[in-house]
């Protein structure tokens, strides 16, 4: 069942409240995904990701979360930054996000969110290829 515009605008302030992280989580991919799929359905498969990027941020707005674009996290070995990992949207502060319009949704795009789960302490990636016919994802935890 769809969240209505009100347990929107809660998700921010949700864990202030009790509801568990697990629920969010899920909550924010799903409002993500089907986000994802609104703007495939209405772009197409033409585009260049950056403008898939774009797109996936106002609808996600639109649907009340907050995402940031261009995420940058810290990769840190024995307490010295030793380089950064540059995501592409992070969706409510738990969500990170990477699009691509390649003709397939590989490894290569899969790792580059494990990467970013790794360097940003993040629970849940979603990998997104809006290259194709039709919409690929995975989920990465």
């Amino acid at each position: 069942m769809p969240m209505t515009v009100k347990e929107r605008r809660l998700l921010p302030h949700a864990a202030r409240h009790g509801i568990s992280t697990e629920i969010l989580e899920d909550r924010a991919c799903q409002e993500t995904i089907d986000a994802a799929f609104a703007v495939h359905a209405a772009l197409g498969a033409s585009h260049a990701a950056t403008t898939y990027l774009n797109a996936l941020a106002v609808e996600i707005a639109a649907r009340g979360l907050v995402a940031h674009r261009r995420p940058s996290f810290s990769v840190v070995y024995r307490g010295k930054v030793v380089g950064a990992f540059d995501g592409d949207l992070l969706v409510e502060e738990r969500v990170l996000v990477q699009v691509t319009a390649d003709r397939t949704l590989t490894d290569d795009h899969k790792s580059d969110a494990i990467r970013g789960l790794v360097a940003g302490g993040v629970k849940v990636g979603l990998a997104f290829n809006f290259g194709v016919g039709d919409l690929r994802f995975a989920r990465i935890l």
